[in-house]
């Protein structure tokens, strides 16, 4: 082709120069990180990684089979045992290193696609631009914070990243050729690299859409209808392997177990041998029936399809390990119904993608998912053991693409409102104008509590709780004493009756609890929330032995039902310091003012609970 030709240097190839210019951009990028590879394991998930990699074993999910078998491969050529995490970290230099040299490749083909006219010979000047372009953003990526980080540590994203790389380099050198014959062979290799990657980490498939973009550019003449339809096109493309293919094939193979054991009394995995026959059988009919009808779209679908199960098939690995029993084995994915379960990554649970709930999203029910079962070796069946469950959000508070929606740690919602502003109040003054705002609150729902019946208890106590207890909730508010977060009176301890609960007695619905009752380890220590002042402890004949500590700010603890008590009215105690002894229960309520609160969302931050002056 003459776009490779140099003008006035017909000595010269710049296909040759090109690739010696790439191996040289890849020994600089791999020296670089090999220098700079950790010696042993980073923090996070590296040191998992490099221990599931040297037994081969099962790490977390949804897993990375084909990561750990090549990383195993570099381990056995380490000198001695304790090198062993540091020749895993320098696969992923080596990887880098090869991410880089396609990078450069991609570059430069791009590059050259721009300058130089179809058909036209590349001049000095611009084989110079080609070559001075591609290094520079090639090298510039080399020593980016976050690619070199991933370079040096054994973690899935230095192979992830080559396999975007090679699967964007391939497309483009099908763009060279997409008029040939047997062009299609470069779609049928990305296919093969889609699925070895499936076993790496799912960063590839994001590929997908710039694949066929590529296609559709050169293969069309563009249009606003064909780029809109292209696109669609891709997004669906990537959506059928992600939520198609790879949990797909697993969860068929579910429907076949489950008939052939569960309903014909098979042995073990009879359903998935025979699933599998009928794959390969298939696949192997439609291909040489396409190919013999001249259906050349068909058998590169059918052709890709297969070459994506063949790379998908690493996953066996990690059946075949967990059911020897590692020492790492999380999840048990030794059968079709855990290994979907694994692949899923149920031990999440779901992040709302498309549509779906915010952070402070009111939970309105519950309603059951697909079953869960499990292998019951004894009696040769798939049991049946519950069901998933599937959460429902007040709609109000939903809506399409939330990515604010995790409310799995407390914090999280504190650096939302942080990220995304914070309502200051109802009303607030903005120059000079007040401005006020409607707040609309919703009821939660705290689920019931089976409790039993119990006796009235006699005026004399109820007398006496109210003359003890009754004065502090309207007693005044004193300076904030607690500092930080609030720690639970019972370190160990199991709920009978929940904050905020309906208490149902005989199937009848009785009032909602505004305390909290704890079956505590009798002997054990009763902590101080926080740091605060003693206002009453004393016996009383409704409640046993009480503490009432007066945090500041018009907070206050109110412990009820200890066996003994350690401290006096008019004693400051610091946070977890012992008040007391506990006994088989204990009642705790948290009160500002006379107002109860939720003592859980006290104990769920470090920040503890927070206080403005006014003024």
């Amino acid at each position: 082709m003459n776009m490779y030709k140099i003008k006035d240097h017909p000595n010269l190839s710049f296909k040759l120069i090109n690739r010696v210019t790439g191996w040289v951009t890849f020994v600089i990028a791999s020296m670089t990180y090999i220098l700079t590879a950790e010696s042993t394991a980073s923090l996070w998930d590296c040191g998992e990684f490099i221990t599931t990699s040297v037994g081969l074993q099962v790490g977390h999910p949804p897993g990375a089979p084909l990561f750990m078998i090549i990383s195993r491969l570099f381990a056995i050529f380490a000198p001695s045992a304790d090198t062993q995490a540091y020749m895993i970290n320098c696969m992923s230099a080596i990887c880098s290193g090869l991410t880089i040299l396609f990078l450069f490749w991609s570059i430069t083909h791009l590059a050259r696609k721009l300058i130089v006219k179809e058909g036209e010979e590349m001049t000095m000047g611009q084989m110079f631009a080609i070559l001075g372009a591609s290094l520079i953003g090639s090298l510039t990526y080399t020593f980016t914070d976050t690619f070199w980080f991933s370079a040096v540590e054994g973690e899935v994203y230095a192979m992830s990243s080559l396999f975007t790389a090679v699967v964007f380099w391939a497309i483009l050198k099908w763009e060279n050729v997409a008029f040939e014959r047997y062009a299609n062979r470069w779609l049928i290799l990305i296919a093969y690299l889609i699925g070895l990657s499936i076993g790496v980490h799912l960063l590839n498939l994001l590929a997908i859409p710039a694949i066929v973009f590529v296609y559709y550019f050169k293969k069309y003449t563009p249009t606003v209808r064909g780029f809109i339809k292209t696109g669609i096109l891709s997004v669906f493309i990537l959506g059928v392997v992600n939520f198609g293919i790879i949990p797909g094939v697993i969860k068929v193979a579910g429907w076949f177990e489950l008939t052939f054991v569960n309903g014909m009394g098979a042995p073990f995995n009879t359903g998935v041998i025979i699933y599998v026959l009928l794959i390969i059988g298939a696949l192997v009919w439609g291909i040489r029936y396409t190919l013999k009808k001249g259906m050349p779209v068909w058998n590169t679908i059918l052709t890709c399809f297969m070459v994506i199960l063949i790379g998908y098939s690493s996953y066996s690995m990690i059946v075949i390990r967990s059911l020897s029993d590692p020492p790492i084995d999380e999840g048990s994915p030794d059968n079709v119904f855990s290994l979907l379960s694994y692949i899923n990554r149920d031990q999440y649970g779901d992040a709302p993608l498309l549509y779906g709930q915010y952070f402070n999203a009111p939970q309105v029910g519950t309603k059951e998912g697909e079953p869960i079962y499990y292998q019951n070796k004894e009696t040769g069946v798939y049991e049946k053991i519950g069901n998933k469950t599937i959460y429902e959000y007040d709609k109000r508070f939903c809506g399409f693409f939330p990515r604010m929606y995790s409310d799995t740690r407390p914090n999280f919602a504190n650096q939302y409102q942080a990220w995304a502003g914070r309502n200051n109040g109802p009303t607030y003054t903005v120059n000079g104008e007040t401005i006020t705002r409607t707040l609309t609150v919703l009821p939660r729902d705290f689920g019931t509590v089976e409790v039993e019946a119990e006796a009235p208890a006699p005026e004399s106590a109820n007398a006496q709780f109210r003359s003890a207890i009754w004065p502090l909730y309207e007693a005044a508010a004193t300076a904030k004493q607690w500092q930080g977060g609030f720690v639970p009176p019972a370190e160990d301890s199991m709920t009978l009756v929940d904050y905020g609960q309906i208490k149902v007695t005989n199937g009848q619905q009785g009032s909602r609890s505004n305390s909290t009752k704890l079956y505590t380890i009798p002997g054990a220590p009763c902590r101080a929330a926080a740091n605060g002042t003693v206002v009453f402890a004393g016996n009383l004949e409704l409640t046993g032995n009480t503490v009432v500590i007066d945090h500041g700010c018009g907070l206050r603890s109110y412990l009820y039902g200890l066996q003994e008590l350690s401290v006096s009215k008019g004693q400051t105690v610091e946070k977890g310091q012992a008040v007391g002894v506990l006994g088989e229960e204990l009642t705790m309520d948290f009160k500002l003012g006379s107002k109860s609160v939720n003592p859980w969302l006290l104990f769920q931050t470090s920040g503890g609970l927070f206080w403005k002056e006014n003024g």
